[in-house]
């Protein structure tokens, strides 16, 4: 597919809601004295440079490269996230916004990828806690692999599909 300014639109409000949201998130737990670790500090400030990089990039006619990337590193973040804490919080709803973004920015070929990936980490993690290979921070309950995976195996492959019809 071939790189339009959709594709560079994508990035550049995933980059820049990236910022934004880093910073509210950093903002609240400052003034709700709830910042545990001065490293999230840092990291915000790698990955708002990080982010800056990718918006330029687009804006410089490498739209796919930058989406790809943005995309990765969401699959990234929300991937280390389910591990960590289990598929059994909200959070985990927040694979929907690379999925869309690749079937919006990229294509459904693409966009069908980054579904597939979020599906292996979320039963891969499932299955791991069940079988007492992962302990999660959330304790795993039987209800993540009857209930979660399978309504968000729905929900993803749902919102991949009409993401790519609402597209054509």
């Amino acid at each position: 597919m071939k790189t339009t300014d959709t594709t560079q639109r994508v990035v550049n409000v995933l980059s820049y809601g990236i910022l934004i949201a880093m910073t509210a998130m950093i903002a609240y737990w400052i003034i709700t004295d709830s910042l545990e670790d001065i490293e999230t500090i840092f990291i915000a400030i790698f990955l708002s440079a990080l982010m800056g990089a990718n918006i330029v990039l687009s804006n410089r006619g490498r739209a796919r490269l930058a989406a790809w990337l943005v995309i990765g590193l969401l699959l990234a973040l929300n991937a280390a996230n389910i591990i960590w804490y289990g598929i059994g919080t909200t959070s985990t709803a927040a694979l929907l916004i690379p999925i869309t973004a690749a079937v919006i920015g990229l294509g459904a070929r693409e966009g069908s990828l980054v579904t597939l990936i979020s599906l292996v980490v979320v039963w891969g993690t499932v299955l791991a806690a069940d079988a007492g290979q992962l302990t999660t921070e959330i304790p795993y309950q039987v209800s993540n692999l009857t209930f979660d995976a399978p309504m968000l195996t729905i929900l993803f492959v749902f919102m991949a599909f009409l993401t790519a019809q609402a597209k054509r």
